[in-house]
């Protein structure tokens, strides 16, 4: 029956592994923060727990390695999370509602870290889901229900990641340069975005292959006026005359770095 889980947790590092029921926990904030370590045990939930959970800022520290599995959880309801240096396994989609979100220092257990964003936002407002400076995570899945603006700094220095798809409208704001989205993302290989609706800069992602190429060109929303997707000179000579035409005829103007 816990609602307030601010700070209950602070200092446990589990010596096996442990299931926690929380239906009604309403606020995490802090509920696990400390500056401890240790991933030998996992912290799992059971069926409906953390289902009316609203905010989960500081929900673990950036140095401390707990294990935790959602794989059998709803996060629909929350708005604002920090998963800090969480170790995180999900065997679905994690499905989140949150337009605030740090996964900076987080680590995935599983080869690839899944998450659905359920909810719509403000497309002029500055939201931020963001992965910048992390040092571990190598494949990423997201899955967006509504179209979503990425955020100037979304990825940026996520030098380990390699493997990136994003079902679902990428709509920058059109007031903002994102140039640093993917800024020093220089070992991203396969990249697959649904929809691209917005001007992007892809010339730091310098290892993206032929096909994660067309994969983005074939993205671009027919319609748009004045956007632009940029490549790295490398990848920008991957680009047939016919492809140039066939963006140029949806509005889009494809730059080389």
């Amino acid at each position: 029956k816990l609602t307030d889980g601010f700070g209950k947790c602070q200092g446990v590092v589990p010596n096996e592994d442990v299931v926690f029921n929380l239906p009604e926990l309403t606020d995490a904030r802090a509920m696990f923060y400390a500056p401890v370590s240790g991933d030998d045990y996992k912290i799992s939930f059971t069926d409906g727990s953390l289902s009316k959970l609203t905010i989960a800022k500081d929900f673990c520290s950036n140095d401390q390695r707990l294990w935790f599995d959602f794989s059998n959880i709803d996060l629909s309801n929350c708005t604002s999370i920090d998963l800090g240096g969480a170790i995180i396994q999900t065997d679905v989609p994690l499905k989140l509602g949150v337009e605030r979100a740090r996964f900076s220092s987080i680590k995935q257990k599983n080869d690839v870290l899944k998450l659905r964003f359920v909810r719509e936002w403000d497309l002029g407002s500055n939201n931020d889901i963001d992965f910048g400076y992390n040092d571990y995570i190598t494949n990423i899945e997201l899955t967006f229900d509504y179209p979503y603006n990425p955020g100037a700094s979304m990825f940026i220095n996520c030098y380990k990641l390699t493997d990136l798809t994003i079902n679902g409208n990428i709509r920058p704001r059109d007031t903002n340069q994102y140039d640093a989205t993917f800024y020093n993302c220089r070992n991203v290989i396969n990249l697959s975005i649904t929809t691209i609706s917005g001007t992007l800069y892809l010339n730091d992602c310098k290892s993206l292959t032929q096909e994660s190429v067309n994969n983005v060109l074939n993205a671009l929303a027919d319609g748009v006026t004045g956007k632009e997707i940029t490549f790295a000179s490398t990848q920008y000579g991957y680009i047939t005359e016919e492809q140039k035409a066939a963006a140029t005829a949806k509005g889009w103007t494809i730059k080389s770095a």
